[in-house]
């Protein structure tokens, strides 16, 4: 989380004991990229991931609401 912190990365969350294929995501909003680590390489490697998580890679309506 600090080194994409040092990156550039403005919002940057840690999806802790979740069991998905996202541990960290980061938002930078100069390049306008998202990036989703995941730190078990042993469970997931990078075709699995990029293959269950395709959907993600595209336009999206972002909402926000204070609950």
């Amino acid at each position: 989380m600090k080194e994409l912190r040092e990156q550039g990365y403005d919002i940057v969350l840690r999806s802790a004991g979740s069991h998905s294929a996202i541990d960290v995501i980061g938002i930078n909003r100069a390049t306008a990229e998202i990036i989703c680590i995941q730190s078990k390489p042993d469970d997931y490697n990078k075709e699995r991931i990029e293959k269950e998580l395709k959907w993600i890679n595209g336009l999206f309506k972002v909402k926000f609401e204070v609950r």
